[in-house]
């Protein structure tokens, strides 16, 4: 593919599977994606990384973008999508040299716009090969039949050191070859010299951008150890508080039964106490017969009895009951909530939508700011989910319930003991906790003296 223009500089977009270039295309047609025109099966529902890439006319990469995106099952580009790349490009820092000097690039650990760094990612930066040395391998074939000029040679410093001296022999023959020879020598090492400060400084910048990608992937891989042992910690916590709520219940279903059996058991001490009395008053009484009246006595204790686990047994089915129909009545209102909010942001989408489209067609990101999770990308399909409620939204992000950043929250905005003494509030200054998810209620919120 030739160039449109001669003085226009050519993009490309590839895409890289972890282990090499896997398909490129020209920028053009990655527009044609992204407008879903196109889809791109192979990538279906998968995140892939990919990198904007702009060559110059040698066919040497000159800048370059590492970027994020997302398929869905169809394989076409997630709507909500929104990276600048050219912006990006534009202010990207110096990186590597990949053959024609130092590129462009903007990376997760390299990137001026920090709103978007969650969008791009870092290249693995080993000795020889690694992914900055596949792109430029990829661009190098040349399966995209960009049109290019043949670098020109450079002759060496040492061949430009002889013709200076033939020049110089030629035009001044009188003088003195040996000092000419020790000024031509000192020109030629200063020239090394530059050149081996500047491959050193280059070598550096190459050592720190390795650096900075090592640390970023340490801090992602710490992250999600956190929030796994976070999420771990939690469905125990529940875990926990559900026995703990099963326990109370059983505990007072045992207390009311042991009432109900000391009830009957001072029923039956009453009736034996009258009966022995009776016995008593009717031993000298032939017309009564002992055994008749045991035998009328232990029918009329069976029956209370019975009569009492009848009752016990019917109260508790009627309480099985009345639960049952409790939680069937809180399923439905839930249910009727979530109609009730999904037709609410589908009203708010269908009014807003036109606008909001035409807004993000144009480059514009809805950003904000809440503390504890710094400025957060909203998509396009999550802002009726963020205006209805935005502290719900923004505890999400953090991994924590709303509950947990509401509470936060006031110890962010105020770091003092929170704890109610007879005269008010502890009022300690404590240590601010930076991040929602390192904040634990009743601890940070709390002076060592009254943690719980």
């Amino acid at each position: 593919m030739a160039f449109a223009a001669q003085n226009e500089t050519p993009e490309a977009v590839l895409f890289s599977d972890g282990h090499g270039i896997i398909k490129e295309m020209m920028y053009t047609e990655f527009e044609a994606v992204l407008d879903s025109y196109v889809g791109l099966e192979d990538f279906a529902d998968q995140e892939v990384k990919a990198a904007y890439v702009q060559i110059n006319k040698y066919l040497k990469v000159s800048r370059v973008v590492l970027f994020l995106i997302s398929f869905d099952d169809d394989g076409l580009a997630a709507r909500d999508w929104n990276v600048p790349l050219r912006s990006l490009a534009a202010d990207a820092s110096s990186g590597p040299d990949l053959g024609g000097g130092p590129i462009r690039l903007a990376c997760r650990s390299h990137c001026t716009a920090k709103w978007h760094q969650e969008a791009l990612w870092d290249p693995e930066m080993r000795p020889g090969r690694n992914d900055l040395v596949d792109i430029q391998e990829a661009i190098t074939r040349n399966k995209l039949s960009l049109s290019y000029e043949e670098e020109p040679v450079e002759e060496p410093p040492v061949l430009q050191a002889a013709a200076v001296v033939s020049v110089q022999q030629a035009t001044a023959p009188a003088v003195d070859s040996a000092k000419l020879e020790q000024e031509i020598t000192a020109r030629v090492e200063k020239k090394f010299e530059q050149a081996r400060r500047t491959k050193l400084a280059r070598l550096l910048k190459q050592q720190r951008l390795r650096i900075a990608t090592l640390n970023t992937k340490r801090k992602d891989e710490v992250e999600l150890l956190i929030r796994a042992h976070r999420l771990e910690l939690q469905a125990h916590e529940q875990e926990s508080d559900t026995v703990r709520q099963e326990l109370e219940q059983m505990r007072v279903v045992n207390a009311r039964l042991n009432q109900q059996i000391k009830d009957l058991t001072e029923d039956y001490q009453n009736s034996t106490t009258a009966l022995e009395s009776k016995l008593a008053s009717l031993e000298t009484d032939e017309r009564y017969n002992a055994d008749s009246i045991k035998r009328q006595y232990e029918y009329e204790m069976a029956s209370k009895i019975d009569a009492a686990t009848t009752e016990l047994n019917e109260r508790l089915e009627q309480r099985n009951v009345e639960l049952y129909y409790k939680k069937e009545s809180e399923r439905r209102l839930k249910e009727q909530l979530e109609d009730v909010r999904q037709e609410k942001s589908e009203l708010l989408k269908e009014d807003a939508e036109g606008f909001l489209t035409r807004v993000s067609k144009a480059g514009i990101v809805f950003v904000a700011f809440h503390p504890g999770a710094g400025h957060i990308n909203i998509s396009l399909d999550d802002i009726p989910v963020y205006l209805d409620n935005s502290t719900d939204y923004v505890a999400k992000k953090c991994y924590v319930s709303e509950e947990h950043y509401i509470a936060w929250l006031k110890h962010y905005d105020e770091p003092k003991c929170h704890y109610e003494t007879e005269g008010g509030p502890c009022g300690v200054r404590l240590e601010k906790v930076e991040m929602p998810a390192q904040f634990k209620p009743g601890e940070s919120d709390c002076c060592p003296k009254h943690r719980s």
